[in-house]
């Protein structure tokens, strides 16, 4: 799944940097967003699953701090 989700981010990208109209960037961003859905939850599981106790709070919080700042700067 998360080789699946970051196909479907390449792909989405792809469409969004060759896009010519205002459809074609919507599409991109749809097809990115899915594919970063998919790695958003498969992601944090995979990592509880191959980190050692010690470190896994710290692990699964940063990818949801990553995410979160990498949402304010796409919006900003």
């Amino acid at each position: 799944m998360i080789i699946a989700g970051g196909t479907i981010m390449i792909i989405g990208t792809a469409v969004l940097t060759s896009s010519t109209t205002v459809a074609q960037l919507l599409v991109g961003r749809i097809v990115t967003g899915i594919g970063n859905g998919f790695n958003s939850s498969n992601i944090p599981a995979y990592q509880s699953e191959h980190c050692d106790a010690k470190t896994r709070g710290m692990l699964l919080s940063l990818q949801g701090v990553v995410t979160i700042v990498g949402l304010c700067i796409a919006y900003w």
